[in-house]
């Protein structure tokens, strides 16, 4: 085999590599119930569950401002509900009684405990719609938000 049709067939081998991920995405992909009742998926459906089988329709899109504001909530619910006491009823509401600011719980500006918490919650939900997918912060957050690191107490 000559150079050139060995470059060749390597730059056709790159490309085909480079297109497998494309090849993938555009599979059909397929949900039936088998005679025990456990959900299966795939691209290739077995015979005998052909005619029960419903096509997946695969759309990726970005989330509504709705979603994104929904999301946040729910994130900074359960990071709060995360905070309360050990052995609390998760729904519960608050008592009407305010803890007093105490030396364990206070910090160098003499903010209680729960308005540490309350200002780091602040920030975590002013940096959540600047979150990439990894988990790491747009430096464009910065401008907008304040950091708080999560407190201590």
């Amino acid at each position: 085999m000559s150079e050139s049709s060995n470059a060749l067939l390597r730059a056709a081998c790159f490309v085909m590599i480079g297109l497998a991920p494309f090849a993938a995405e555009g599979a059909e992909l397929f949900k039936w119930v088998d005679e025990k009742g456990r959900t299966h998926y795939g691209e290739s459906i077995p015979d005998q569950y052909r005619k029960k089988a419903t096509k997946i329709e695969r759309t990726i899109s970005d989330p509504t401002d709705a979603q994104r504001r929904d999301a946040v909530e729910r994130s900074a619910k359960e990071k709060l509900r995360a905070t309360e006491a050990p052995g609390a009823a998760p729904d519960t509401p608050p008592s009407n009684t305010t803890p007093q600011p105490t030396v364990s719980n206070t910090n160098v500006r003499g903010d209680s405990c729960e308005e540490q918490k309350q200002r780091y919650l602040e920030s975590d939900l002013c940096f959540a719609p600047f979150r990439n997918a990894n988990g790491t912060i747009k430096a464009e957050a910065f401008r907008h938000c304040v950091e708080v690191k999560e407190p201590r107490c």
